[in-house]
């Protein structure tokens, strides 16, 4: 199954260079400050790059190490690399050229997330995780231990978010940093607090539920709750299931549902303003601002469109 890239560019499709296996998945891929998205490649032991404002592909990176997760840091202007092994890498995104070995952990990765100018890192230690803060020159300047492990990470900037693992039931829980520190802990209702159950009832499925995009004051969650991230508390629900989300402002958040088919919808102050079915079965949002990009399946095709027109209805897909 072959990747499609849609981006906010203008864009044409060159054959100059290699193009994803169909192996990708879109986990699979991050995109840049200046719109080049990065792919990677576990199959073929590439990182491949579209430019998604020229429409071109890049020249590849051959990896050395087996990458099994992707993420990039806008204020370390780098791409970073987990092994599966305990062991993160950084490549230069102005200096493409090889993979360098940043910090080595005592056991393989639970999450590695960008937040601001730090990468959290959570290996996975058992129910009870201790939890990092790295700097750019790959030294520890936090670390909280006796902390919950999980999964679905998400981050404000501030905080990140993400269902707990091991617990029962399971947390959406949130990990507040403060100017370089890891904070303590504060998990939602979903733990039987009266405020949660009194809106959803008793027989509400919280084990399905995750993070799925964060800003500075609502968490959405994948079964469509928009938590206030200040107090955790349920403020509004969205009638869909969500896969993957991104806010575009403060109050416009764009999403892809998955009930019988995917869809693209968009919202503004939470409420739908126009939706599209997608093709295929898997799709992901990421990037920030004007640079942000779709990324979905769809059998053995590649194509590339502008989600500008998609919006305004001059591509169909």
């Amino acid at each position: 199954m072959r990747v499609i890239l849609v981006f906010f560019a203008l864009v044409c499709v060159s054959t100059s260079h290699s193009k994803p296996s169909d192996s990708v998945d879109v986990k699979d891929v991050v995109v840049d400050k200046n719109g080049v998205a990065y792919i990677l490649d576990k199959e073929a032991k590439l990182v491949h790059r579209y430019d998604s404002i020229l429409g071109t592909y890049l020249a590849p990176m051959s990896l050395k190490i087996n990458a099994t997760t992707i993420a990039y840091s806008k204020n370390h202007e780098r791409i970073y690399l987990d092994d599966g092994n305990g062991r993160v890498y950084f490549v230069e995104t102005n200096n493409f050229s090889q993979e360098v070995l940043f910090v080595e952990t005592k056991s393989p990765l639970l999450a590695m997330v960008v937040v601001n100018e730090y990468l959290y890192l959570v290996p996975h230690v058992g129910t009870w995780v201790t939890a990092y803060l790295y700097s750019k020159d790959g030294k520890i300047v936090s670390a909280q231990d006796w902390t919950y492990g999980g999964e679905g990470y998400q981050t404000d900037g501030k905080a990140t978010y993400f269902t707990s693992i091991g617990v029962s039931p399971p947390d959406i829980y949130k990990q507040e940093i403060t100017s370089g520190k890891l904070q303590h802990q504060k998990d939602t209702p979903f733990h039987g607090g009266p405020t949660f159950l009194k809106l959803v009832g008793p027989d509400y499925n919280y084990q399905m539920a995750r993070p799925v995009a964060a800003n500075s004051s609502v968490l959405v969650l994948s079964d469509g709750h928009l938590l206030n991230v200040a107090t955790m508390d349920i403020q509004k629900k969205l009638n869909h299931g969500i896969t993957s989300a991104l806010f575009l402002e403060s109050s416009k958040l764009v999403a892809v549902t998955n009930e019988k088919n995917l869809v693209l919808r968009f919202f503004d102050n939470f409420v739908e303003t126009k939706n599209f079915s997608l093709p295929g079965n898997n799709a992901a949002i990421i990037g920030e601002g004007s640079k942000a990009l779709l990324v979905y399946e769809y059998k053995d095709s590649i194509g590339v469109e502008r989600l500008e027109d998609i919006f305004s209805g001059k591509v169909t897909l």
